[in-house]
């Protein structure tokens, strides 16, 4: 093999690699946060307000490969003697754009963003013919990604994963079973 070949090789697969910019997704992921922060705080207001509850918000660092080391958010929610603690775990995850875990001494339920549509995960495979084929898929799914309508969901454990609607009830119920059990 020549050093042309090899420069030709480089080439083809520069022209493969996809264009992502990984500070854009990092700031669309870190809003995406303050969003559900934000959203929580107006779910439990009432019960600050009268002192029932307690929230504090901290940061911690995560550490994600494309991403590098950054600083999130974390929640606090104290009730009484028990602490909740919604933790970011980070967006280059399979599957979806995002996940936090609510944690307590009772468990844990994880929220994930995905397609406010989805009530579950869809799988997809995929044969290509051609390179120009997988190249005109790539492009039209990345034209679908910019439509998503992205929310934040509940999502049970495997295997059977299944989305739900995260809302003011469901929070609750969710704060509650980390808590009690």
């Amino acid at each position: 093999m020549s050093k042309k070949e090899f420069d030709d090789f480089l080439r083809k697969e520069e022209k493969k690699k996809p264009t992502i910019d990984w500070d854009d997704q990092k700031k669309w992921w870190l809003n995406k946060l303050d969003d559900l922060y934000k959203d929580i705080q107006g779910w439990l207001k009432e019960y600050i307000d009268k002192q029932q509850l307690f929230t504090e918000c901290s940061n911690i660092d995560i550490y994600e490969e494309a991403l590098g080391s950054y600083t999130a958010k974390q929640m606090k929610i104290q009730i009484g003697n028990k602490i909740a603690k919604i933790i970011p775990i980070g967006t280059i995850l399979i599957g979806t754009k995002g996940r936090v875990d609510l944690t307590g001494d009772a468990g844990r339920v994880r929220f994930i963003l995905a397609d406010k549509q989805a009530t579950g995960p869809r799988i997809e495979a995929n044969v290509f013919l051609s390179e120009e084929e997988r190249q005109n898929y790539e492009k039209q799914k990345r034209a679908r990604a910019k439509k998503v309508d992205w929310a934040w969901k509940i999502t049970t454990s495997p295997p059977r994963i299944k989305y739900s609607e995260l809302n003011q009830d469901s929070f609750l119920h969710c704060l509650m079973q980390v808590c009690n059990g």
